[in-house]
Protein backbone atom coordinates (compact mmCIF):
# COMPACT_ATOMS: atom_id res chain seq x y z
CA UNK A 1 0.00 0.00 0.00
CA UNK A 2 1.03 3.59 -0.57
CA UNK A 3 0.26 6.79 1.32
CA UNK A 4 0.58 10.14 -0.42
CA UNK A 5 0.30 13.61 1.05
CA UNK A 6 -1.09 15.84 -1.69
CA UNK A 7 -1.33 19.61 -1.93
CA UNK A 8 -4.20 20.67 -4.20
CA UNK A 9 -5.36 23.96 -5.66
CA UNK A 10 -8.89 23.91 -7.09
CA UNK A 11 -12.32 25.56 -7.02
CA UNK A 12 -14.26 22.82 -5.23
CA UNK A 13 -16.25 23.61 -2.05
CA UNK A 14 -14.22 24.68 1.02
CA UNK A 15 -11.29 25.83 -1.14
CA UNK A 16 -12.89 29.23 -1.90
CA UNK A 17 -13.25 29.79 1.85
CA UNK A 18 -9.52 29.20 2.26
CA UNK A 19 -8.80 31.54 -0.65
CA UNK A 20 -10.96 34.26 0.89
CA UNK A 21 -9.39 33.79 4.34
CA UNK A 22 -5.79 32.59 3.70
CA UNK A 23 -4.69 33.26 7.28
CA UNK A 24 -7.00 30.68 8.84
CA UNK A 25 -6.51 26.92 9.05
CA UNK A 26 -9.54 24.70 8.45
CA UNK A 27 -9.64 21.06 9.58
CA UNK A 28 -12.38 18.90 8.04
CA UNK A 29 -13.83 15.51 8.93
CA UNK A 30 -16.58 14.00 6.75
CA UNK A 31 -18.60 10.78 7.12
CA UNK A 32 -20.89 11.25 4.07
CA UNK A 33 -23.67 12.51 6.37
CA UNK A 34 -22.01 15.32 8.31
CA UNK A 35 -19.11 17.69 7.65
CA UNK A 36 -17.37 18.70 10.88
CA UNK A 37 -15.09 21.72 10.58
CA UNK A 38 -12.65 23.32 12.99
CA UNK A 39 -11.58 26.79 11.87
CA UNK A 40 -8.56 28.30 13.63
CA UNK A 41 -7.20 31.83 13.32
CA UNK A 42 -5.76 34.56 15.49
CA UNK A 43 -8.41 37.20 14.84
CA UNK A 44 -11.65 35.56 13.79
CA UNK A 45 -14.46 38.08 13.43
CA UNK A 46 -17.54 36.29 14.76
CA UNK A 47 -20.09 38.32 12.81
CA UNK A 48 -18.14 38.10 9.56
CA UNK A 49 -17.56 34.36 9.86
CA UNK A 50 -21.11 33.62 10.91
CA UNK A 51 -22.44 35.36 7.79
CA UNK A 52 -19.92 33.58 5.57
CA UNK A 53 -20.61 30.14 7.05
CA UNK A 54 -24.38 30.43 6.57
CA UNK A 55 -23.88 31.82 3.06
CA UNK A 56 -21.46 29.01 2.22
CA UNK A 57 -23.87 26.35 3.51
CA UNK A 58 -26.75 27.87 1.54
CA UNK A 59 -24.63 27.81 -1.62
CA UNK A 60 -23.98 24.10 -1.13
CA UNK A 61 -27.64 23.35 -0.50
CA UNK A 62 -26.55 22.34 2.99
CA UNK A 63 -27.57 23.58 6.42
CA UNK A 64 -25.68 24.54 9.56
CA UNK A 65 -26.36 21.93 12.25
CA UNK A 66 -24.09 23.41 14.91
CA UNK A 67 -21.93 26.51 15.32
CA UNK A 68 -19.80 26.97 18.44
CA UNK A 69 -17.27 29.71 19.15
CA UNK A 70 -14.09 29.46 21.19
CA UNK A 71 -11.05 31.66 21.65
CA UNK A 72 -9.46 32.02 18.17
CA UNK A 73 -11.48 29.16 16.71
CA UNK A 74 -14.96 28.08 15.66
CA UNK A 75 -16.42 24.59 15.18
CA UNK A 76 -19.10 23.97 12.57
CA UNK A 77 -21.26 20.97 11.69
CA UNK A 78 -22.88 20.98 8.24
CA UNK A 79 -25.13 18.46 6.57
CA UNK A 80 -22.89 16.78 3.99
CA UNK A 81 -23.51 17.50 0.30
CA UNK A 82 -20.43 15.70 -1.03
CA UNK A 83 -20.54 14.09 -4.46
CA UNK A 84 -18.13 12.76 -7.05
CA UNK A 85 -18.25 16.15 -8.73
CA UNK A 86 -17.42 18.36 -5.76
CA UNK A 87 -15.46 16.30 -3.22
CA UNK A 88 -11.91 14.95 -3.34
CA UNK A 89 -12.89 12.58 -0.52
CA UNK A 90 -15.65 10.97 -2.60
CA UNK A 91 -13.37 10.88 -5.66
CA UNK A 92 -10.75 8.94 -3.71
CA UNK A 93 -13.31 6.54 -2.25
CA UNK A 94 -14.79 5.88 -5.70
CA UNK A 95 -11.61 4.08 -6.79
CA UNK A 96 -11.05 2.26 -3.50
CA UNK A 97 -8.62 4.71 -1.89
CA UNK A 98 -8.96 6.02 1.66
CA UNK A 99 -8.53 9.53 3.03
CA UNK A 100 -6.83 9.84 6.40
CA UNK A 101 -8.63 12.64 8.21
CA UNK A 102 -8.59 15.47 8.79
CA UNK A 103 -8.39 17.17 5.42
CA UNK A 104 -6.71 20.57 5.88
CA UNK A 105 -7.36 23.83 4.05
CA UNK A 106 -4.72 26.54 4.48
CA UNK A 107 -3.28 29.38 2.40
CA UNK A 108 -5.72 28.62 -0.44
CA UNK A 109 -4.62 24.97 -0.69
CA UNK A 110 -6.14 21.64 0.31
CA UNK A 111 -3.85 19.15 2.03
CA UNK A 112 -4.93 15.55 2.24
CA UNK A 113 -3.40 12.14 2.96
CA UNK A 114 -4.52 9.43 0.55
CA UNK A 115 -3.94 5.71 1.24
CA UNK A 116 -4.01 3.50 -1.89
CA UNK A 117 -3.92 -0.28 -2.09
CA UNK A 118 -1.24 -0.25 -4.79
CA UNK A 119 0.62 2.00 -7.23
CA UNK A 120 -2.09 1.47 -9.87
CA UNK A 121 -4.72 2.96 -7.55
CA UNK A 122 -2.32 5.79 -6.67
CA UNK A 123 -1.87 6.64 -10.35
CA UNK A 124 -5.63 6.40 -10.88
CA UNK A 125 -6.52 8.87 -8.14
CA UNK A 126 -3.69 11.17 -9.20
CA UNK A 127 -5.18 11.30 -12.70
CA UNK A 128 -8.67 11.98 -11.32
CA UNK A 129 -7.44 14.82 -9.13
CA UNK A 130 -5.42 16.31 -12.00
CA UNK A 131 -8.66 16.93 -13.92
CA UNK A 132 -9.93 19.33 -11.27
CA UNK A 133 -6.82 20.60 -9.49
CA UNK A 134 -3.20 21.60 -9.61
CA UNK A 135 -1.34 18.88 -7.66
CA UNK A 136 1.90 18.78 -5.72
CA UNK A 137 3.03 15.51 -4.13
CA UNK A 138 4.38 16.54 -0.73
CA UNK A 139 5.41 13.03 0.31
CA UNK A 140 4.95 9.41 -0.65
CA UNK A 141 5.65 6.29 1.39
CA UNK A 142 4.90 2.59 1.69
CA UNK A 143 2.37 1.51 4.33
CA UNK A 144 2.57 -2.02 5.71
CA UNK A 145 -0.78 -3.80 5.98
CA UNK A 146 -0.38 -4.58 9.67
CA UNK A 147 0.32 -0.88 10.35
CA UNK A 148 -2.74 0.44 8.52
CA UNK A 149 -4.87 0.57 11.67
CA UNK A 150 -2.35 2.87 13.34
CA UNK A 151 -3.06 5.61 10.79
CA UNK A 152 -6.54 6.10 12.31
CA UNK A 153 -5.95 4.84 15.82
CA UNK A 154 -4.61 7.86 17.74
CA UNK A 155 -7.32 8.91 20.16
CA UNK A 156 -7.43 12.60 21.16
CA UNK A 157 -8.73 11.67 24.60
CA UNK A 158 -5.59 9.62 25.24
CA UNK A 159 -3.39 12.64 24.52
CA UNK A 160 -5.31 15.54 26.03
CA UNK A 161 -7.66 14.19 28.71
CA UNK A 162 -5.12 14.59 31.53
CA UNK A 163 -4.65 18.31 30.89
CA UNK A 164 -6.51 20.77 33.08
CA UNK A 165 -8.88 23.24 31.43
CA UNK A 166 -6.37 26.07 31.91
CA UNK A 167 -3.44 24.03 30.61
CA UNK A 168 -5.41 23.09 27.52
CA UNK A 169 -6.61 26.65 26.89
CA UNK A 170 -3.24 28.33 27.47
CA UNK A 171 -1.35 25.72 25.44
CA UNK A 172 -3.81 26.04 22.55
CA UNK A 173 -3.56 29.84 22.67
CA UNK A 174 0.23 29.70 22.73
CA UNK A 175 0.32 27.31 19.78
CA UNK A 176 -2.09 29.32 17.61
CA UNK A 177 -0.34 32.59 18.55
CA UNK A 178 3.03 31.31 17.34
CA UNK A 179 4.79 30.85 20.69
CA UNK A 180 6.19 27.49 19.58
CA UNK A 181 7.19 28.76 16.11
CA UNK A 182 10.86 29.24 15.21
CA UNK A 183 11.41 32.11 15.61
CA UNK A 184 8.65 32.79 18.13
CA UNK A 185 5.90 35.14 16.92
CA UNK A 186 4.84 36.03 20.44
CA UNK A 187 6.62 36.24 23.79
CA UNK A 188 5.45 34.47 26.92
CA UNK A 189 5.07 37.85 28.62
CA UNK A 190 2.51 38.83 25.98
CA UNK A 191 0.58 35.59 26.50
CA UNK A 192 0.56 36.13 30.25
CA UNK A 193 -0.66 39.73 29.89
CA UNK A 194 -3.38 38.67 27.45
CA UNK A 195 -4.67 36.11 29.97
CA UNK A 196 -4.17 38.40 32.98
CA UNK A 197 -1.78 36.06 34.82
CA UNK A 198 1.88 36.31 35.77
CA UNK A 199 4.64 35.20 33.42
CA UNK A 200 5.72 32.53 35.92
CA UNK A 201 2.20 31.11 36.09
CA UNK A 202 1.90 31.03 32.30
CA UNK A 203 5.28 29.29 32.02
CA UNK A 204 4.19 26.69 34.57
CA UNK A 205 0.95 25.94 32.72
CA UNK A 206 2.73 25.61 29.35
CA UNK A 207 5.52 23.44 30.75
CA UNK A 208 3.09 21.06 32.44
CA UNK A 209 0.89 20.88 29.34
CA UNK A 210 3.88 20.21 27.09
CA UNK A 211 5.18 17.50 29.42
CA UNK A 212 1.79 15.75 29.62
CA UNK A 213 1.27 15.83 25.85
CA UNK A 214 4.74 14.48 25.08
CA UNK A 215 4.39 11.70 27.66
CA UNK A 216 1.01 10.76 26.17
CA UNK A 217 2.62 10.61 22.71
CA UNK A 218 5.45 8.37 23.91
CA UNK A 219 3.79 5.10 22.88
CA UNK A 220 2.93 6.48 19.43
CA UNK A 221 6.45 7.85 18.94
CA UNK A 222 7.94 4.47 19.77
CA UNK A 223 5.51 2.72 17.43
CA UNK A 224 6.19 5.15 14.59
CA UNK A 225 9.95 4.86 15.14
CA UNK A 226 9.65 1.10 14.78
CA UNK A 227 7.47 1.61 11.70
CA UNK A 228 10.13 3.86 10.08
CA UNK A 229 12.93 1.45 10.90
CA UNK A 230 10.95 -1.45 9.41
CA UNK A 231 10.26 0.50 6.23
CA UNK A 232 13.91 1.51 5.90
CA UNK A 233 14.98 -2.10 6.37
CA UNK A 234 12.48 -3.32 3.75
CA UNK A 235 13.70 -0.71 1.26
CA UNK A 236 17.35 -1.64 1.81
CA UNK A 237 16.57 -5.31 1.19
CA UNK A 238 14.89 -4.65 -2.17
Amino acid sequence: MEEMRLKLRHNLPFEPVSIKFPDVKIFRWCNSYTDYLEIHGEHLDETQWKDNIYSFAEGLGSKVMSLLWGHNYVTVMLSCKCSLKNSTIRMAESVGCMIRPPVIYENAYELLDVVCMDSEKANQIFNIFSRVAEIEVMSKKTVLENDLRSLWNVQMSEIFSNLTEKQLRYFSDALSSGYFDIPKRVKIEQLAKLNEITTATMQEHLSKAESKILNSLDVYLKFFHRYVLTNDKNKSEK
